[in-house]
């Protein structure tokens, strides 16, 4: 498929209500940037055998602890999964098909293994969207069990629910992220490194897609603009450098911002 294509599918995926955005799919699509050949249905089939794989253990494990435990086996010892700590800010770490067919990756990218996994599973596991990390929650009505998957699965805590008002407030960083805060934070990884390497065209992909997801980031649409404005793609970096005018008016950058628009509106006069 043709990058528009995929651009097209990803579209299609995040549009839909959040309870229906299939995280791998999307994912994987992501990774079709850098593997415009990407077969997605095979890498979701890998997903599927490997629940089907461990589903009798996990169901037949008694307590929700042992259920973590048991999956936490199969995907870090048995599968072999781990933290790239050596090559942390390798791309691949943050593609889906090349995380599973190296076994490594980063601390989002495992994490999303772990949730697709347990969803498969029917497990009651949610994306934890820490500063600086990313972690799964195994959550219940009578507890909250909070795992590691960079780190090999290891349980940070378990907590007993109920807890008291004074220590859900402490707890509140817990809350389950969305498949598209999930999609957001991958591609601003990728975006970062992309932006480090002067690789434009494929910052720009990672930024277009964050957009979709967060289409008023101020900070995101100042990129985009200047990205397009790169890769020469004038239209684009006026319509980015425009809306982030519109919505943006009197922020501090707001000028400097400004005046690309105005660089931008007079080379497009060039052209035509």
């Amino acid at each position: 498929m043709y990058p528009e294509q995929w651009f097209e599918r990803f579209t299609r995926i995040v549009s839909q209500p959040e309870a229906q955005i299939n995280l791998a799919e999307a994912a994987l699509v992501i990774a079709a940037d850098e593997y415009p050949e990407l077969d997605v249905a095979r890498y979701l089939a890998q997903l599927d055998a490997w629940a089907e794989h461990i589903r009798d253990r996990v169901e037949t494990a008694p307590t929700p602890r042992d259920k973590v435990n048991t999956l936490n086996v199969y995907l870090f010892e048995e599968l072999g999964f781990k933290g790239n700590r050596e090559a942390y800010y390798d791309p691949r770490n943050s593609y889906l098909n090349d995380v599973l067919e190296r076994r490594l990756g980063i601390p989002i990218l495992l994490s999303i293994v772990y949730l697709e996994i347990g969803w498969r599973l029917g497990l009651p596991v949610g994306g934890v969207a820490m500063p600086g990390h990313f972690i799964v929650r195994y959550k219940t009505d009578d507890l909250v069990i909070l795992i590691d998957p960079f780190e090999g699965g290891h349980v940070i805590g378990q907590f007993p629910l109920p807890q008291p008002a004074d220590v859900l407030a402490r707890l509140n960083w817990i809350q389950s992220a969305s498949p598209s805060q999930i999609l957001a934070r991958l591609l601003n990884n990728l975006r970062v490194i992309f932006v480090q390497e002067e690789a434009h065209l494929r910052a720009y992909r990672a930024v277009e897609k964050i957009l979709l997801l967060q289409p008023n980031a101020p900070d995101v649409l100042r990129e985009a603009g200047l990205l397009a404005y790169h890769l020469k793609l004038y239209q684009r970096a006026h319509d980015h450098f425009d809306a982030y005018l519109r919505h943006f008016a009197h922020t501090k950058d707001a000028e400097i911002v400004r005046a690309r628009l105005q660089q931008v509106e007079q080379i497009l006069l060039r052209l035509n």
